[in-house]
């Protein structure tokens, strides 16, 4: 056994990349036993993904395959049951007399794998989330981006001061449509701008950070729809207030939605105080 066979059977982390960092070949090293790429053509990375051990994640490549044609990455996202038996096999040996008396790598109870493939689950559930709320954000910022140019009414083609200018500029319906439309368009394009942020590597490390962002741009989303709504309103009765009858009627059916929206969210905070409370409402 090399020092870092002897590091790595006990898993001190510290002392292996001490090892690395001053000799970074020496992980291609075998012991008397061929053990470093195994007979199946497992690496140290696909021992450690299939272990879950956070200290060879940084270790090796990623993209190296065994003789079953299994990369690391394979084994990271959808585990390798196979291999899981013999490391859990292996370690069944500590304390046995043989050459890795500390077993061939350590499991603690806290890196059960049962536990790290619900995380990776949770994390590709967060990535589907991400890519809907994205979506539906861009839809928004880009239908009332369009409106803002496409006024109700039309522009004023008369020669003069005028020209060019919105006909229902003075009417008050046309001016909550612009503003409304406004709010949405910029509340939509903050939560794309949060959604960039958030396709970033390095934001996925802190969980905590994700789902906050997350979670602020999908208020903003919500808030964005809301005003888009009331846009709509606005701009329809703008256009059609000489049929009073036909404006109130497109008001109310527009309105519909926030009842909706508030029953919605009322399901989903009583699930969560349920969830919370245990089941007991």
């Amino acid at each position: 056994m090399t020092p870092l066979h002897m590091a790595a059977s006990q898993g001190h982390l510290a002392v292996i990349k001490s090892i690395i960092s001053n000799c970074p070949d020496c992980y291609e090293l075998e012991d008397d036993r061929g053990w470093n790429k195994d007979a199946k053509g497992n690496t140290p990375c696909h021992i450690g993904a299939a272990a879950r051990r956070y200290f060879v994640s940084g270790l090796g490549d990623r993209k190296a395959v065994n003789n079953q044609n299994v990369s690391v990455s394979d084994i990271i996202k959808y585990g390798y049951s196979e291999l899981e038996k013999e490391i859990q096999e292996l370690s069944k040996d500590v304390g046995k007399g043989n050459q890795y008396p500390n077993g061939v790598i350590r499991i603690g109870k806290e890196e059960k794998i049962e536990d790290s493939q619900k995380q990776d689950k949770s994390a590709e559930d967060d990535k589907e989330t991400r890519a809907s709320h994205l979506v539906v954000a861009t839809l928004i910022a880009t239908v009332t981006f369009a409106a803002a140019f496409t006024f109700p009414g039309g522009y004023n083609s008369e020669k003069g001061q005028n020209q060019g200018t919105a006909i229902l500029g003075r009417n008050s319906a046309f001016q909550a449509f612009i503003i409304t439309d406004t709010i949405a368009m910029t509340l939509s394009l903050s939560a794309v701008f949060i959604h960039l942020f958030l396709s970033f590597k390095g934001i996925h490390k802190s969980e905590d950070l994700f789902r906050r962002l997350l979670g602020i741009a999908l208020i903003l989303t919500m808030f964005a729809m809301g005003a888009m709504v009331i846009a709509f309103i606005t701009g329809t009765y703008a256009v059609l207030a000489p049929s009073l009858g036909l404006a109130i009627t497109t008001c109310f059916i527009g309105l519909i939605f926030f009842p909706l929206e508030f029953y919605v969210l009322g399901l989903l905070l009583t699930k969560a105080i349920n969830d919370m409370l245990g089941g007991r409402l």
